[in-house]
């Protein structure tokens, strides 16, 4: 009885026809999104964290500061930075 239970008894409910009210499904969706990222990161984040001490010029390393700086000159160019007024 595992995470494989849960989906098999959700489909059963389904399938028998119970109906959950729009907020609380809403609600429900939204938690369950936050709740798999934030285990995701959990499991995942220590070892991409560390393999930036392990070697300074990995290709993560590149690709994130690649990222940031792209959406941080997007965000000045469209004038949507949200910084200080």
């Amino acid at each position: 009885m595992g995470v494989t239970f849960v989906l098999f008894v959700g489909l059963a409910a389904g399938h028998f026809g119970m109906a959950i009210e729009p907020h609380v499904l809403t609600f429900l969706r939204d938690f369950g999104l936050i709740l798999f990222i934030f285990f995701i990161g959990l499991q995942v984040g220590p070892s991409f964290f560390s393999s930036f001490k392990s070697a300074r010029h990995h290709p993560q390393w590149a690709c994130c500061r690649c990222h940031c700086a792209l959406h941080l000159g997007d965000d000045f160019a469209l004038g949507t930075h949200s910084g200080p007024d």
